[in-house]
């Protein structure tokens, strides 16, 4: 771990310092957004290297890390995105894993949030964290279909919110009743990205009333 006795900024750039010239210059060609107005990107390389850091800066453990080949990944929203990554802390690495098969030559699509909310609202979070508006092949649905999608995505998070209550407000055939329905509407949607942590769940629900 560090200890912060420095601005964000110069830490960053301390920390940079340290890296052979090959692993800094990936990092410095990453993008970044919300970088301060009143700031001269080439008169500030401090300040560019701690926005760098902050846009693309990832959970790894207890720490965070930069990895400029998964920040390569662009995002998708919902059915869009084909991979997500985890942190494998024995072996101190970030994997990238493929949720469906992937043709040769097409974009390895990640998520940058929480995409089980509505087109507009998903797209307001993108544009004002990221600075985009969201393009994606769910994003660019015909309105009849992305509204259908929306129903879709507010149904699973409302189910979501209901299993979160097993224990306090419902027992576990209502817990598992809700884990199906999610599935399904996950199947139906394409969101194929929580299938394990779902059979997960089901698992822990039935073993804890297995009396």
């Amino acid at each position: 771990s560090i200890t912060v006795n420095s601005s964000p900024s110069l830490l960053i750039a301390g920390e940079l310092q340290k890296l052979p010239l090959h692993e800094k210059q990936a990092f410095l060609d990453l993008s970044y957004v919300n970088f301060p107005r009143d700031l001269d990107p080439e008169e500030n390389p401090d300040e560019v290297a701690l926005a760098i850091f902050q846009t693309n800066g990832v959970s790894a453990g207890e720490n965070v890390g930069v990895f400029p080949r998964m920040a390569r990944l662009n995002h998708g929203c919902s059915s869009a995105f084909n991979a997500v990554y985890f942190w494998r802390e024995d072996e101190k690495i970030l994997v990238i894993h493929a949720l469906k098969d992937i043709r040769k030559g097409q974009e390895l699509l990640t998520t940058y949030t929480n995409s089980k909310r509505p087109r507009d609202e998903r797209r307001a979070y993108l544009s004002k964290q990221y600075g985009f508006l969201c393009t994606c092949d769910v994003c660019s649905l015909p309105d009849e279909l992305s509204k259908a999608s929306d129903e879709r995505l507010s149904k699973i998070s409302a189910l979501y919110e209901a299993y979160a209550t097993w224990g306090s407000k419902i027992d576990g055939v209502e817990a598992i009743n809700h884990i199906r329905k999610i599935w399904q509407l996950e199947d139906e949607e394409g969101y194929w990205s929580e299938r394990g942590q779902l059979a997960a769940d089901a698992t822990w629900v039935a073993a804890a009333h297995s009396e």
